[in-house]
C-alpha cells in the first residue's frame, strides 16, 4: 500500500505513510487499511469505474470485407465512415 501511495501521490504521500524520520504518518487501523485497499483496487483496476468490458465479444462484424475496402477510393472510404454507404456523400 505504501508503494502504491508513493507512486501515485509522490511527495504528498508522506502525510499518510510518513517519512521514516520526523513525520510518523497516519496511525493505520484495519478499517483504514480496508478502505485504502478498496480505493487502490478501483483506481488501479479501472480508474474508479464499475464498468467492465469483460465478456464483451463485439458482435458480428458489419461493413465491407477487406477485399471490398481495398477496392474503394479514398472518397468512398470517407463516405462509408460518415454515412455507412460508400456511394452516398454528405
Amino acid at each position: 500500500m505504501t508503494r502504491f501511495l508513493s507512486g501515485y501521490l509522490g511527495d504528498q504521500a508522506v502525510a499518510l505513510i510518513g517519512d521514516g524520520q520526523r513525520n510518523p504518518g497516519v496511525l493505520w487501523t484495519s478499517n483504514i487499511v480496508k478502505a485504502f485497499e478498496a480505493l487502490i483496487t478501483k483506481v488501479a483496476g479501472g480508474h474508479g469505474s464499475g464498468f467492465s468490458q469483460s465478456g464483451r465479444n463485439g458482435g458480428p462484424r458489419t461493413g465491407p470485407t477487406e477485399e471490398q475496402w481495398a477496392t474503394w477510393s479514398i472518397g468512398q472510404r470517407m463516405n462509408f465512415s460518415r454515412t455507412g454507404d460508400p456511394d452516398r456523400a454528405v
